[in-house]
Order: structure tokens, then C-alpha cells, then sequence
């Protein structure tokens, strides 16, 4: 019995050894993924929830495309009016392209941007209209929700903590040497601007407005140029 009993401990204690050398073995393998900042122009977003597509298939988007653009600017329409001469206030129209959206796809290393906007004289063949095209302030919300951002309840909040911000209602200037700051971000973070950013226009208590000075009006059709632009680096 004794002769017995060694044995089965023998047997025992190998077991152990074998059983405590395979569990030392491993393997290894790798996972990757390439990352570029993408050169597409993208579909325009909603400016109800940018991290959403618009449905609004009538919103003509720029057609820029990079890590940094603008993806949709607003039109101005104010219609078919009567002649003046006292002078005349005249609210925007335009149904689709009621915001300014800008994408920044850039390294979550690069932060801030900001966009300005001026004009040409309203114009036609036979001569110029003296006329104030002035914007309102913009509702604006940021597809990624974050603290920074104020919006961590989601896409559809609009942003109010001052990261990013809007123009106080204005006139957009003549330009091309001087501009107004419409949209910018005042922050360099990660967590400000990236992504899809939208400023709507149209969802305030004022529309855009064309003001057309006393003695001025004209009839014809005139038309101002309107030239949008971001450059990367945060606002004041």
C-alpha cells in the first residue's frame, strides 16, 4: 500500500509540472488601420442635428473638398419689390441655403478656424445699388457632442457657452480688404469645431435683410458676390 501511495504522488506532481509549463505560452498578433484626413467634399448636413445628413435634397452644396472647408453658404433672395424712393427694408426668402457649415477633418493636433465673409457692390449692367446686406446672428450646433462644446446632450443642442461663435447682427462689408468674422471657433481644442459645425441663419428672430438707401432704387435686377471663406486658427 505504501509502494502504492508514492506512486500516485509521483504521478501527481508531474502533472503539475506539465500542466504549469503550457500555460506560460503565447502568441501575438497585430491589428492596424491607416488614417488620412480625406480629400471628399461630403453630402450636406442638417443644421437641426449635424451629425446628420440634410434631407433637404435642394441645398446646393459648395463642391470644396479637404480636411478644412465649407460645405454649404447661404443664398440671399428678396424677391420681386416696388420702387422706393423713400428707401425700403427687405427680408430674405431663400428656402435652402439657410446656414454656413464647415467641416473640419483635420489631426485632432490641429484646432480652430474661422470664417469670414464679404462682398461686391449690388450691381447690374447700367449701374450700382446703394444698398446694407446685414445677417443676423447664427443658431449653431456641432455634430460631436462634448463638455467643452456645451452640448453633451446631443448634436441638436445648440451651443451657447461661447467655444464657438457666431456674428453679432451685421452688415456684410464691400470688400476684398474688409470682412466680418461670421463663424469661429475660440479655442484651439479637439473638442471644439471638429467635425461638422452648422450656423443657421434662419432660426432667429430676424432673417438677413437688404436695405436699399432713400433715392437710390433703380428698376432692374442687381446681384452682389458674396465671397465665404475659412482659414484654419481660432477666433478672438
Amino acid at each position: 500500500m505504501k509502494k502504492t501511495k508514492l506512486l500516485a504522488t509521483g504521478l501527481l506532481i508531474a502533472a503539475t509540472l506539465l500542466g504549469g509549463a503550457a500555460s506560460t505560452l503565447a502568441a501575438t498578433s497585430n491589428a492596424t488601420i491607416i488614417l488620412d484626413q480625406g480629400t471628399g467634399a461630403g453630402n450636406p448636413s442638417d443644421p437641426n442635428n449635424p451629425s446628420q445628413e440634410n434631407p433637404n435634397g435642394d441645398v446646393i452644396p459648395t463642391g470644396e473638398a479637404g480636411p478644412l472647408i465649407l460645405k454649404v453658404v447661404p443664398y440671399f433672395n428678396f424677391g420681386e419689390q416696388t420702387v422706393e424712393q423713400t428707401g425700403g427694408t427687405y427680408n430674405d426668402t431663400e428656402a435652402n441655403n439657410t446656414y454656413i457649415e464647415v467641416r473640419d477633418n483635420r489631426n485632432a493636433a490641429v484646432d480652430g478656424w474661422t470664417v469670414t465673409a464679404s462682398r461686391t457692390e449690388f450691381a447690374n449692367g447700367d449701374g450700382q445699388l446703394e444698398a446694407r446686406l446685414s445677417i443676423p446672428s447664427g443658431v449653431i450646433r456641432n455634430s460631436n457632442a462634448t463638455a467643452a462644446q456645451g452640448n453633451t446632450a446631443g448634436p441638436q443642442t445648440q451651443i451657447t457657452n461661447g467655444s464657438i461663435v457666431s456674428n453679432t447682427p451685421s452688415d456684410i462689408p464691400v470688400g476684398p480688404t474688409n470682412t466680418l468674422s461670421v463663424l469661429s471657433t475660440t479655442q484651439g481644442s479637439n473638442q471644439v469645431g471638429k467635425a461638422n459645425t452648422t450656423s443657421a441663419l434662419n432660426q432667429g428672430s430676424t432673417r438677413a435683410q437688404l436695405n436699399v438707401a432713400p433715392g437710390d432704387a433703380t428698376a432692374g435686377t442687381f446681384a452682389s458676390t458674396i465671397t465665404w471663406t475659412v482659414t484654419a486658427g481660432a477666433g478672438a
